[in-house]
């Protein structure tokens, strides 16, 4: 079935086609993807490792926006579709997964969504918890999303009994990040925290859904994109985050935590009836559809 000889730029056509046809853990149930027997999740991890034996003497030569996206996609095929899937590999499939992984790091690779996976293999939970911890706190915008992706990834993985439950730390680490608003990643970090609301909701304190509605109390005039003149807003004004959307998932957010908090028959703060309001009149379109 693949047999795609991985040289070049084929790799980048490789992992699309990969991700877009095989069942992974994000994949619904409706969906009607690929699910691919064991033997062929060992024959594409053979795959990427033959193309990364054969190219990685070139790309320390030149190591390009290409390559690393390139690389992103050994990683993601790595993470979603060789590694999650694997049931019970063997000594030497896991060695040839170490090695692989290794290397890969010495590149300075972003290896976050391996981390939640990594724990069937090198890393033990508390390992793979800093790790990401240390990405969640990062000034780096590209590395504190990837950090969110993982702490996402391992949720959805623990739900379905492939890695033990995401530890607390995690998640107190983006509600903290939530409630400080640090501008590095936001968008993001409010995008998960409204996903895995919604994932694991038996894991939310009462003292995490205190700290989320400061957050949004905060959030609903730092992020008004029709204030102009709001002093406050100037606080989010940055490269490394996206305004709009970051609205947009602090919106999301907030309706979220009102579903959970109904659903558990708990009170609601009022602050998620004035985002109820203000969603209803947005500017943008995408914020009022949510309505």
């Amino acid at each position: 079935m693949f047999c795609l000889q991985l040289t070049g730029s084929d790799i980048d056509t490789y992992y699309k086609h990969l991700m877009s046809a095989v069942h992974t853990i994000f994949s619904k149930k409706e969906h009607k993807l690929i699910r691919l027997a064991q033997e062929e999740r060992l024959t594409i991890l053979g795959k990427l490792i033959g193309w990364w034996n054969n190219d990685k003497v070139a790309l320390r030569e030149e190591f390009s926006h290409f390559t690393k996206e390139s690389l992103r996609g050994v990683i993601n095929v790595l993470a979603y579709i060789v590694i999650a899937g694997l049931t019970e590999p063997d000594d030497e499939t896991k060695e040839a997964i170490r090695e692989l992984i290794a290397d890969l790091d010495r590149y300075n690779m972003p290896l976050f969504v391996l981390a939640p996976f990594r724990t069937r293999f090198d890393l033990t939970d508390l390992e793979a918890s800093q790790m990401i911890l240390s990405g969640i706190t990062s000034s780096d915008r590209e590395i504190v999303n990837e950090s969110a992706t993982s702490i996402y990834i391992w949720s959805v993985a623990a739900k379905q009994g492939l890695v033990s439950q995401l530890p607390f730390s995690l998640l107190d680490a983006l509600v903290g990040r939530a409630l400080m608003r640090t501008p590095v990643g936001l968008d993001t970090i409010l995008m998960y925290l409204g996903q895995l609301i919604r994932v694991i909701p038996e894991q939310f304190t009462d003292t995490h859904i205190q700290y989320l509605a400061i957050a949004l109390e905060h959030l609903l005039p730092e992020t008004d994109l029709a204030a102009r003149t709001n002093q406050k807003r100037l606080l989010l004004a940055s490269e490394q985050t996206d305004m709009p959307e970051t609205r947009r998932y602090a919106a999301n957010l907030s309706i979220a935590l009102s579903n959970f908090l109904r659903k558990k028959g708990a009170q609601i703060p009022s602050i998620c009836g004035a985002w109820d309001e203000a969603i209803k009149v947005d500017p943008l379109p995408e914020i009022r559809f949510l309505s």
